[in-house]
C-alpha cells in the first residue's frame, strides 16, 4: 500500500500522470492500493476555501 502525499494527491488529479515525475507513476502502477490520509482530505478543503 501505498499513502500519497497530499502534494502528490492534488497534482495527480490536476494533471494526471503526466504531472508526477516518472519514478513515481512507476511506483503507483506497480502498487495494488493507493490512498490518501484524512489529514490530506482535511488540507484539500482548506485548499478550496
Amino acid at each position: 500500500m501505498i499513502v500519497l502525499d497530499t502534494h502528490i494527491w492534488v497534482n495527480w488529479i490536476l494533471g494526471g500522470d503526466t504531472a508526477l515525475a516518472p519514478a513515481v507513476v512507476d511506483a503507483m502502477q506497480k502498487e495494488s492500493r493507493l490512498t490518501v490520509s484524512a489529514i490530506s482530505c482535511f488540507e484539500v478543503t482548506l485548499l478550496v476555501r
